[in-house]
């Protein structure tokens, strides 16, 4: 592990600081949570890895290190948002769509205490959710409530992935090599590398996976700007950013990614508000209905695939695909679901509780969730990423939704319903939405008091 790490950490600190300095607070918490993910280090243990790194289940939960990139970011821009903007953070206020995030900070107390575990254990992953969590969910119900804001959010993270786009290409071609010179060892450079076609790049995301599902949501919100501002737009080449980010989708070859795209682009059409809402609780109920099923075992998925003639026509298909990682994912689910319903109210509270099995930990986040922090700790955090889409579509239709802010708005509802998506197979979710979902979940409630509060900071900046 390279001594570069800490100084990567330690340097975009300081950026945000120099972000919140210069630019609007919306606009530096976009540029300090987007900038960095796509740019730090994963996580940094000062002593090296204390085991096999194929432990390491993302930095969305505790997993094999306290400083990652997402602790480092919740401190770093909550620090410059208390020094340079507190005003908005100050004035906020609790209400009931905080309660997931809140008890989903203190679960693992909880759950540390009904193991018998020493409360230092609870605490230590109490501070990691407070950081990696609750941090950009503050921030963006202090600066993210907006149409404009969370528009702008938008088109912050299409252009920092157009940008980020030659690197990934470099990858493309001879493999993943960025992380490993730059920084050291990365746990996952060479899992589902090697693709149909050359390379799947990973640059200096947790895995390849997450660079498939970062650029396909890219192009969607490409998509949806490029067709909301297609009659105010000056621009006579609008539409190439989109362009440029589906083609990178489809030659990255992660057909996750390629399948949440196309959704993404589809649901363009029911984008505005008063016509939206089914399409907003259908993308986000899809991920509840998974969770219900797989958990409860209602519909034995390996029996299906067996034993139906549906089921083994869609299990030669992913084999034909070349995709036998999907039902490898889904048999890892059901042997380690027996274990996590020992106990199934506040979870086993540690990180490997899977190890037991004998067999590789499960991949979803949701499943790692449940293992470890039972039932509880499933709502919460489901709560806190889903909720704000079910609150936006309770908006009331009028004038307003149809102005291009508001496609920001939609446009970053659908782009978190897809992440939990992509999230029941993957544990590595970019915490970055999480600033989004504080932001929606108040985004049309209050706006036009929010906008006069980012309206009046602004003018005191200049």
């Amino acid at each position: 592990m390279k001594e570069t790490i800490p100084f990567a950490f330690a340097l975009w600190s300081i950026v945000a600081l120099v972000l919140f300095r210069r630019c609007p607070a919306p606009r530096a918490l976009a540029i300090t949570y987007i900038g960095g993910w796509l740019l730090l280090p994963n996580v940094w243990i000062p002593g090296g890895y204390p085991e096999a790194l194929a432990g390491m289940a993302g930095v969305a939960l505790l997993s094999i290190g306290f400083i990652t990139k997402a602790s480092v970011l919740g401190f770093s821009a909550l620090l410059a948002a208390l020094v340079f903007a507190p005003g908005q953070i100050l004035r906020l206020r609790p209400r009931w769509v905080d309660l997931p995030i809140i008890l989903w900070t203190l679960v693992p107390v909880l759950s540390a205490l009904a193991n018998g575990l020493p409360i230092t254990d609870g605490l230590t992953a109490t501070a990691y959710h407070a950081l990696a969590w609750t941090a950009p969910w503050i921030l963006g119900r202090a600066y993210l409530t907006s149409p404009e804001a969370l528009l702008d959010c938008a088109r912050i993270f299409r252009n920092a992935t157009l940008l980020y786009l030659p690197l990934a290409l470099a990858e493309l071609v001879v493999g993943p090599f960025l992380y490993d010179w730059l920084y050291g060892l990365h746990p996952y450079t060479t899992d589902g590398a090697v693709r149909y076609v050359a390379y799947r790049p990973m640059v200096f995301l947790e895995h390849g996976n997450q660079m498939g599902l970062w650029v396909a949501l890219a192009a969607v919100a490409a998509f949806w700007i490029w067709r909301a501002e297609r009659g105010t737009s000056k621009r006579p080449r609008a539409w190439m950013p989109t362009t440029i980010l589906a083609a990178a989708t489809l030659a990255f070859q992660s057909v996750g990614g390629i399948l949440l795209m196309l959704v993404g682009l589809l649901a363009f059409p029911f984008g505005r508000l008063r016509h939206g809402r089914l399409a907003l609780l259908m993308l986000a109920g899809v991920g509840i209905l998974y969770i219900s099923v797989r958990a409860t075992g209602v519909v034995p998925l390996r029996t299906l695939a067996k034993e139906t003639e549906i089921g083994r026509q869609a299990k030669a298909l992913f084999e034909y695909w070349g995709r036998g990682s999907f039902g490898w994912r889904l048999n890892l689910e059901e042997i380690h679901l027996r274990n996590a319903w020992e106990k199934p109210i506040l979870g086993q509270s540690e990180p490997d509780w899977w190890r037991e099995s004998g067999r590789g930990r499960p991949w979803g986040l949701w499943i790692l969730v449940f293992g470890q922090y039972g039932l509880i700790g499933l709502l919460t955090m489901t709560g806190t990423l889903l909720l704000p889409v079910f609150v936006l579509t309770r908006q009331k239709p009028s004038s307003h939704l149809r102005a291009p802010p508001w496609h920001g708005v939609g446009v970053l509802a659908v782009i978190l319903a897809l992440a939990f998506a992509d999230s029941l197979l993957n544990s590595t979710l970019p915490l970055v939405l999480v600033a989004v979902a504080g932001g929606l979940s108040v985004a049309g409630i209050d706006e036009p008091k929010a906008t006069a509060r980012v309206e009046r900071h602004d003018q005191g900046r200049t």
